[in-house]
């Protein structure tokens, strides 16, 4: 069996859904499906370095990037869509991820025309706080566009029953399945667990607004006022400007000099 997994960038600065992409095509591969990604090379302001139109091997999975056209959210790519009407139809099952996004509406489509199954994953884009931003566009999008692709799919993926509850909109059949996440081994802290440790607090995920890293301030700025002393550790990346803005809400909070920023989480 042949699985194609469509999603607009994989750079590990888009967060969860790039980690959960390559350890499902991963597990799927060990399972003896032949799982494949088609991307762009988009991160964020910059490019990734692509081979051309044949698949490099990231960690193990066969990965087909594409140029995009414009650097926005968007990432409209022609030579993607070229790519997916030559080669679609000789995949069993596509798997699209993301919404609001030119390489699921692109995938849906011709996935339609040439007769393949196929099944979205929102990724969370269909909760009430994704569709306040740029609320009149995604919602002109949405009744015109991921409409019909949600009732059109085989199958729409979340991951909670929560997420599949707050949807505000959902397709004719619908599942609940966790992601597949695989955890490093041989990486655990080696510090005595007594009572003079510092606790250590861990962020693992994008840096965006929507996640309440303002209210992560607030609360551990409270905790700072009460004489408790722990360890910030941000692991994550998002918007330069934005990461200005955390290190402003973490120092107006007292937090900034207990915390320690990461960066990303690579892939090996």
């Amino acid at each position: 069996m042949r699985v194609l997994h469509v999603i607009p960038a994989i750079a590990m600065s888009y967060g969860g859904p790039s980690k959960a992409v390559f350890d499902t095509c991963r597990a799927l591969r060990k399972a003896g499906i032949e799982a494949e990604i088609a991307t762009t090379n988009a991160d964020h302001n910059e490019d990734i370095d692509m081979p051309g139109e044949v698949p490099a091997n990231v960690g193990g999975v066969p990965v087909y990037f594409f140029h995009r056209q414009m650097k926005w959210s968007y990432k409209p790519s022609w030579g993607l869509t070229r790519w997916l009407r030559q080669n679609i139809a000789s995949y069993d099952l596509l798997h699209a991820h993301a919404l609001f996004s030119y390489s699921t509406a692109a995938a849906s489509f011709l996935a339609r025309t040439r007769g393949v199954p196929y099944i979205i994953s929102p990724h969370g884009m269909l909760g009430p706080w994704p569709l306040q931003k740029r609320r009149r566009l995604k919602r002109i999008y949405l009744n015109f566009i991921e409409k019909a692709n949600l009732e059109s799919a085989a199958g729409v993926h979340f991951t909670a029953d929560g997420e599949l509850r707050k949807s505000v909109a959902v397709g004719r059949s619908n599942f609940v399945l966790p992601y597949i996440v695989e955890l490093p081994n041989g990486h655990q802290d080696q510090r005595p667990l007594n009572e003079s440790s510092t606790p250590r607090i861990l962020y693992l995920s994008r840096f965006d607004p929507k996640k309440g890293i303002d209210l992560l301030a607030k609360a551990l700025g409270r905790l700072l006022a009460e004489g408790k002393h722990f360890e910030l550790i941000m692991c994550g990346r998002g918007e330069p400007q934005y990461e200005k803005q955390i290190k402003a809400m973490l120092q107006a909070s007292g937090v900034l000099p207990c915390t320690q920023f990461t960066g990303l989480c690579r892939m090996k």
